[in-house]
């Protein structure tokens, strides 16, 4: 079997109660069971990972559709990223880093010598009042467990 699927196994085999997500390539799958279940509640076309596991997915794109609308629905989803297998993250942490790096883009974006002081000062404030956005939902989040 894959080192995706042994992961998989092993996670669900420590809680078989959550659903998990992994990150592969420029797409989210879920695999085996949670593929099954999820393929029929997202209409999401089953394919094989291999002879025996199925998997089926989104673009990482669409990701926070999909995440959304699994959290009103109150399904436990934790997300595995290709670069940490070891230990997977919850949709509200996936969330946060979605925003700190939405965040960073927008100001890496700016070319701040064609900023007057007006601008500069505007930009900051700006950036403060994200920061403190994203800081306050932690908050209420950490709250809420």
């Amino acid at each position: 079997m894959s080192k995706l699927y042994n992961k998989y196994i092993l996670l669900k085999t420590n809680n078989s109660g959550k659903f998990y997500l992994f990150e592969c390539g420029i797409f989210y799958i879920f695999i085996h069971e949670d593929a099954i279940f999820m393929s029929n509640l997202l209409n999401l076309k089953l394919s094989p990972l291999n002879s025996v596991v199925m998997k089926c997915g989104f673009p990482i794109k669409s990701a926070n559709k999909y995440l959304k609308f699994l959290k009103n629905l109150n399904y436990d989803i934790e997300i595995v990223l290709a670069d940490n297998h070891i230990s997977p993250i919850s949709w509200y942490d996936y969330d946060i880093m979605q925003n700190y790096e939405h965040i960073i883009y927008n100001f890496l974006s700016i070319n701040i010598d064609e900023l007057s002081i007006s601008q500069a000062f505007d930009l900051l404030n700006n950036l403060q009042h994200d920061f403190k956005k994203v800081e306050l939902g932690k908050k209420k989040y950490e709250e809420k467990k």
